[in-house]
C-alpha cells in the first residue's frame, strides 16, 4: 500500500485538472492514469505529467477521485490496487474507485508524449522568459472562442511578441526574451496559465509545445498551423493617429471594479462615450451594473467597444489615456510591454 501527503495529493490533482476533458468524448480523457512513475491526464489538446511513484498502473474516474480527496481532514491517504478498483484509506475514510475503463488510445498518446519527453537532451530545454504567464493571462481574453476561426483562436508566440487576435480586438505583449515561435490553442494554454503554474522551461517539437515547472511537472501543448496576417495588424499599431487622445476620468479604476461584479466568464465591460460621458457597463444571466462619468476632451459621433476588467486594471497602472481613430474606428490602450487595440461599435 503506498502512503502520501494529502495536502501533496491535492496539490498534485489541481495541477493535473488542465489535462482533463469536460466532456469525455473519448474513453480515458476525463480519468487520472497512474503510470507507475507520474500521474497523467489528456483531452486531446494537453497532456500533463506530474512525477509521483506508485507501485500500481491504472486510471480511475478523475471528478469522483478529486471530489472525495478535497474533503479530507487526515494528513495522509493510502492507495492500494485490488481485484479492478483503486482502494484509498485515510482516517475512517474507505473508498473504492473502479480501474476498469477502455483508456487503450489515450494510453497510447500518453506514452508517445512521455516518451518525447523523455529522449530530449538538456540543450532542448530552454529558459522561459519571467514574464511569459503575465503576458499570456493579458493577451488571451482576446482570442476568439469560436474554433471554426482558426489562428482567431490561438496564441502565437511571434518574435519579441505574444499575440492575441479575433479580428475584432487585438491584444499585444512585448517580451525581453521570448521563446522560439510557436503556435498553440489560446483556451489551452489558458487553462495551464490560470492554474497559477510557474513555468521555469520549455521545449519544441514537431507536434507539442513542452513548458515544465520547478517541480519536474511537464505540460504538453498541441501545436497549431495557420496563416495569419502579423504585418498588417503591426501596421495597425504603428500607424495609430496620435491626434485623439482621451484622458480617462479619474473614477474610471471605481467604474470597471462595481461594473465587474456582472460579467460572464470572459470578463467583459462595455464602455460606451461620446462628447460628454463616459458609461461603464457589466452584463450577467444575474443582473448587470452601469456607472456614467464626466468627460471632457472628445468630439465626435457616440461609440462603444468592450475592454475585459483584468486586464484593464494592469493597463491603468501606469498610464491614464486612451487613443482613439475616428476613420478606422478603433481605440488603442498603449502601455508598453503591452497593447490592446479594439474596434468601436458606433450609435
Amino acid at each position: 500500500m503506498d502512503e502520501f501527503k494529502t495536502e501533496d495529493i491535492v496539490q498534485i490533482v489541481k495541477t493535473i485538472k488542465p489535462g482533463l476533458a469536460e466532456k469525455q468524448l473519448v474513453p480515458g480523457m476525463s480519468r487520472f492514469i497512474f503510470t507507475g512513475s507520474d500521474i497523467a491526464t489528456f483531452n486531446g489538446g494537453v497532456c500533463v505529467h506530474h512525477p509521483i511513484e506508485t507501485s500500481f498502473n491504472c486510471s480511475i474516474n478523475a471528478d469522483e477521485f478529486t471530489r472525495i480527496i478535497n474533503k479530507l481532514t487526515t494528513k495522509t491517504i493510502k492507495l492500494k490496487e485490488v481485484d479492478g478498483h483503486l482502494t484509498l484509506t485515510s482516517g475512517k475514510v474507505r473508498a473504492k474507485f473502479s480501474t476498469k475503463a477502455d483508456i487503450d488510445a489515450v494510453d497510447k498518446q500518453i506514452e508517445s508524449i512521455f516518451n518525447e519527453i523523455s529522449g530530449l537532451n538538456d540543450d532542448a530545454w530552454k529558459e522561459m522568459d519571467k514574464e511569459f504567464r503575465v503576458g499570456v493571462s493579458l493577451v488571451i481574453p482576446s482570442a476568439s472562442k469560436n474554433r471554426q476561426k482558426g489562428t482567431q483562436c490561438s496564441l502565437h508566440v511571434y518574435d519579441h511578441w505574444l499575440i492575441c487576435s479575433d479580428g475584432k480586438r487585438l491584444a499585444v505583449y512585448e517580451l525581453e526574451s521570448p521563446p522560439d515561435p510557436f503556435l498553440v490553442d489560446a483556451s489551452e494554454i489558458s487553462s495551464i496559465i490560470k492554474s497559477d503554474v510557474d513555468i521555469g522551461w520549455y521545449a519544441i517539437t514537431e507536434s507539442w509545445v513542452h513548458l515544465q515547472n520547478s517541480e519536474n511537472v511537464v505540460f504538453s501543448i498541441r501545436r497549431r498551423s495557420g496563416e495569419f496576417p502579423y504585418d498588417s495588424l503591426f501596421d495597425i499599431i504603428e500607424n495609430f493617429p496620435t491626434d485623439a487622445t482621451i484622458k480617462l476620468p479619474d473614477e474610471f479604476r471605481t467604474a470597471i471594479d462595481i461594473t465587474s461584479t456582472f460579467t460572464e466568464e470572459d470578463g467583459k465591460i462595455d464602455i460606451t462615450i461620446n462628447s460628454k460621458e463616459m458609461l461603464c457597463v457589466g452584463k450577467a444571466v444575474t443582473g448587470e451594473a452601469a456607472y456614467p462619468l464626466d468627460l471632457s476632451g472628445y468630439e465626435g459621433e457616440e461609440f462603444t467597444f468592450p475592454v475585459n476588467q483584468s486586464w484593464i486594471a494592469e493597463v491603468l497602472k501606469n498610464k491614464a489615456e486612451m487613443m482613439v481613430d475616428k476613420e478606422t474606428h478603433r481605440v488603442m490602450f498603449n502601455d508598453p510591454p503591452f497593447t490592446y487595440v479594439v474596434s468601436m461599435k458606433k450609435r
